[in-house]
Formats: structure tokens, C-alpha cells, sequence
């Protein structure tokens, strides 16, 4: 019987190592390629994180603020045509309700993380604010005790110049924040085309 040729035995050996190495080589850049292509992923769901957490939340409580501000002042105004207790009651209920989801979403503002130029106009739209409900406050205290007159007066003056600025200094500040909230849109549609980019280009070295 004739012995075995040490090549013929040594030949299958080396294909085996050179196919485990190949085999090991394509399992690395698997792993290489997903692992970079989830960091790409990554960047783009930071953008969107920021847009989802900050500007969009941003832009609905001051839409919120805005509303209730304005049934704030339409409640006002309600108040001075009221004519019976039951009536006026329900108006001075109907403000303190509205007087509390204004503080409610100005609280979920705040505690939101803003940049310094936002929140410097908010805190003038805090102040307008307050200054406005102290006018209110008299507006009202002059409609319950009967003086209509003199509070309608008031209501049309001195109480809608406060109302005004500090919806003026809402109007300025939702400006502001429609106007950062389509920067970061940007700047996740731009993340998004360069790191869709940068996979494609990893995909075509590992192959």
C-alpha cells in the first residue's frame, strides 16, 4: 500500500486555516460594520432626541400658554358681564382654573433646559405677566363690588396694555423657538445624508 503524500496531507490542512481565517476576517467586519453603523445611528437619534425633548415641547407649552392666556382674558372680560352672583362666581372660578394652568405649564417651561436667549424672553413674558394678572386682579375687584364702569374703563386700558405686552413678549419668544427648532431640523436631515454616507462607504470597504 503506498504512503500517503505529506503534501496531499498538508494541502487540506492549510485550506482549512485560510477558510477559518476568511470565515473569522467576514465575521470581524460584520461586527465592525454594525458596530459603526449603530454609532451612526446614534448621532442621527441624538438630533432627534433634541428636537423631540427640547423644541417640540418648547413649541406646544407655549402654544398651551397661549391659549390659556387668552381665555384669561376673555374670562376677564366675561366677568364684567356678569350681572348676578351665580353668574360672577362662575367667572371668578373659570379664572382661578385658567390662573392655574398657566402656572402649571409655565412650570413645565421652566423646568425644561433653554438656552440663555430664551430664557431671557421668557422671563420678560414671566414678569409682563404677573404685572398683567395684578390689573386683572383690580379689574375684577372693581366688577365684583359693582363698579362697572370704572372697571370696564380699566379693562380697556391699562389692563389690555399689560395683556398685550406680555403676549408681545410670548409672540417673540415662540419666534425664537419655531426658529431653533427648524435649525435642529436641519441639522438632523444633514446628520441624517452624512452618516447614511459614511455606512454606505464602510459597507463598500468591507466588502
Amino acid at each position: 500500500m503506498p504512503a500517503p503524500n505529506v503534501a496531499s496531507v498538508r494541502a487540506p490542512r492549510a485550506i482549512r486555516i485560510l477558510l477559518s481565517a476568511a470565515s473569522l476576517l467576514v465575521l470581524v467586519l460584520m461586527i465592525g460594520l454594525g458596530a459603526f453603523s449603530l454609532q451612526r445611528l446614534g448621532d442621527v437619534n441624538l438630533v432627534a432626541d433634541e428636537i423631540r425633548n427640547q423644541w417640540l415641547q418648547d413649541i406646544r407649552l407655549i402654544g398651551d400658554l397661549n391659549n390659556f392666556m387668552s381665555d384669561y382674558r376673555t374670562a376677564e372680560g366675561t366677568h364684567l358681564l356678569s350681572n348676578t352672583s351665580s353668574e360672577l362666581a362662575a367667572s371668578e372660578r373659570d379664572i382661578v382654573e385658567l390662573d392655574a394652568q398657566v402656572i402649571r405649564a409655565q412650570l413645565s417651561y421652566e423646568a425644561l433646559s433653554n438656552e440663555d436667549a430664551e430664557r431671557q424672553v421668557y422671563d420678560e413674558f414671566s414678569r409682563e405677566w404677573a404685572q398683567y394678572k395684578v390689573i386683572a386682579a383690580q379689574v375684577l375687584a372693581l366688577s365684583h363690588a359693582g363698579a362697572k364702569s370704572d372697571a370696564i374703563v380699566m379693562y380697556m386700558t391699562t389692563s389690555r396694555r399689560a395683556f398685550d405686552k406680555a403676549s408681545d413678549a410670548l409672540g417673540r419668544l415662540t419666534d425664537q423657538t419655531v426658529v431653533r427648532a427648524r435649525e435642529a431640523s436641519k441639522r438632523a436631515a444633514g446628520t441624517y445624508l452624512q452618516d447614511r454616507r459614511l455606512i454606505v462607504a464602510a459597507m463598500v470597504v468591507a466588502t
